[in-house]
């Protein structure tokens, strides 16, 4: 389902390539879990970040059921991809209910539907 090949994260800092991922290979079916374990600074979320295309990849690349992502638009790979950012502190105030039915966002046209928050329900009822 996701594949990742062959693939490499730098960063250029103050004039030098700082290496932060190095040949980076793994493949992920559907229904697996994969944990990622690392000290502080170790490049945990920027490899997340590279996984899904929010960040590119130096080199290799993502694939995602066999197709490079920068071929999906992201309306597409929203609707396969769920990411949920790191936050230390929140600036607004929402229900849970609410905040997993933003995962419905690539399916809702201008407003959530009662489906939508069935979903949710549904989902937070299975976890």
């Amino acid at each position: 389902m996701l594949r990742i090949d062959n693939a490499s994260f730098y960063r250029i800092y103050k004039g030098k390539k700082q290496e932060i991922l190095r040949n980076i290979n793994c493949t992920l079916q559907e229904g697996e879990v994969l944990s990622i374990l690392g000290r502080n600074g170790a490049g945990k979320m920027t490899l997340l970040k590279c996984m899904v295309g929010l960040l590119k990849w130096s080199a290799g690349e993502s694939l995602l059921m066999g197709k490079a992502l920068g071929h999906y638009t992201h309306k597409e790979m929203w609707k396969i991809i769920s990411y949920v950012p790191q936050a230390k502190t929140y600036s607004f105030d929402m229900k849970v209910l609410d905040m997993v039915a933003l995962g419905c966002n690539p399916f809702v046209g201008i407003k959530p539907k009662a489906k939508h928050f069935e979903d949710s329900l549904a989902m937070l009822d299975e976890l």
